[in-house]
C-alpha cells in the first residue's frame, strides 16, 4: 500500500522542484479540501498558475499574453495525459489502504508523482526561453525580492527557534496532515511520529543552503540567456531545460545521496505510522482517496 501523506511538510521541504512549483497543476489535481473545492481549484488552474508566476515576473502584456495562453495549452495537456495517471495511482492507493505499506512503496510513488511534476514544469521551458530575452533587470531584481520573501518565510519555519521548538512545529504541522486523511491519531501514533521527527537527520541548514544556491543559478542563468545576443533560440532552450535538470536532481553528489537519505527517512517514518493505524482508520484514509480519485476521473471527463 502506498498513499499520499509521505509527500508531507518534511518531504516537501526538501523537494528540490518546490522552489520553482508550477507543479500548481498537479497538486491540484491529488487535492487537499472537498469534492467542490477540488474540481474548482483544478479548472481554475490556469489563471492561479499565472498569477503564482506574475508573482515572481510581474509580466509586462506581451509576456502576460504568452504566457497565458501557454499555461492553457499546458492545462489541457495536462487534463489529458496526467491526470488519468493521477486517477490510477488514487485508485492504486485506495484499494491498498487496507493493507500495510513499506518504506519502499511510499519512495516508489514520491519518485512517481516526482516524475509527473518534472514532465509538467519541462513543457513550460519552451515558453521561459521565448520571454527570457525580453526579462528586464527590474524584473530580475522582483524575482530576488520574492526569493528573498520567500527564504525568511521558509526560515521562519523551519530554522528559527531552539532544537526542541523546530521539532515540536514539524510533529505539530505532520498531526495536521495525518489527520486529515485518517482521524484523530491516538497518544502511541503521535509518539511514532514524535520519534520520526527525533530520529531524523535532516540538515536543514544544508537544506536552506543548497536552497540559496538554485536561487543563484537560476538568476544567473536567466541573465546570461537575456544577455548573450549570439545564442540561438534552441540553446537558449537547452540552457533552461539544464536549469530545470540541475534543480531535480543537483549536480552534487553528497547532495543528492543527502536527500535521497532524508526522503529513505521519511517514508520509513510514514510506513511506521500507517502500520500502526486502525481499521476504522485506514476506512477513512480509503473514502478519503475515493473522493479524490471521483474528482480526478470527473476533471477528465470534462475534457
Amino acid at each position: 500500500m502506498t498513499f499520499p501523506v509521505c509527500c508531507d511538510r518534511l518531504q516537501n521541504s526538501v523537494n528540490p522542484v518546490r522552489w520553482i512549483a508550477i507543479i500548481g497543476l498537479l497538486l491540484a489535481a491529488l487535492a487537499l479540501g472537498g469534492c467542490s473545492a477540488v474540481r474548482l481549484g483544478y479548472n481554475n488552474a490556469q489563471p492561479l498558475t499565472y498569477w503564482w508566476l506574475d508573482r515572481y515576473f510581474d509580466f509586462d502584456t506581451p509576456q502576460a499574453e504568452r504566457v497565458r495562453a501557454d499555461l492553457q495549452t499546458l492545462h489541457d495537456w495536462h487534463r489529458s495525459e496526467a491526470l488519468p495517471r493521477v486517477a490510477g495511482m488514487l485508485q492504486t492507493l485506495r484499494l491498498g489502504a487496507p493493507n500495510d505499506t513499506t518504506p519502499e512503496q511510499l519512495c516508489s510513488l514520491y519518485t512517481a508523482f516526482r516524475s509527473d511534476a518534472a514532465a509538467t514544469l519541462d513543457r513550460l521551458v519552451p515558453t521561459l526561453a521565448d520571454i527570457s530575452p525580453t526579462l528586464t533587470d527590474a524584473q530580475l531584481a522582483h524575482i530576488a525580492q520574492m526569493f528573498d520573501q520567500r527564504n525568511q518565510k521558509w526560515r521562519t519555519e523551519w530554522l528559527d527557534g531552539t532544537p526542541a521548538q523546530r521539532a515540536e512545529r514539524r510533529i505539530k504541522g505532520m498531526v495536521k496532515r495525518v489527520q486529515w486523511f485518517y482521524g484523530d491519531l491516538a497518544p502511541e501514533q503521535v509518539a511514532v511520529i514524535q520519534e520520526h521527527v527525533n530520529a531524523s537527520t535532516v540538515d536543514f541548514q544544508a537544506v536552506y543552503d543548497e536552497r540559496l544556491a538554485r536561487q543563484k543559478d537560476a538568476l544567473q542563468t536567466l541573465r546570461a540567456v537575456r544577455d548573450n545576443g549570439a545564442i540561438t533560440p534552441a540553446e537558449r532552450e537547452a540552457a533552461l531545460h539544464a536549469l530545470l535538470a540541475r534543480a531535480i536532481t543537483p549536480p552534487d553528489p553528497a547532495v543528492r545521496a543527502a536527500w535521497a537519505r532524508w526522503s529513505v527517512q521519511t517514508c520509513t517514518g510514514v510506513a511506521a505510522l500507517h502500520n500502526r493505524t486502525t481499521e476504522a482508520q485506514r476506512a477513512r484514509l480509503a473514502d478519503n482517496l475515493q473522493t479524490y480519485e471521483d474528482d480526478a476521473r470527473a476533471l477528465v471527463a470534462q475534457r
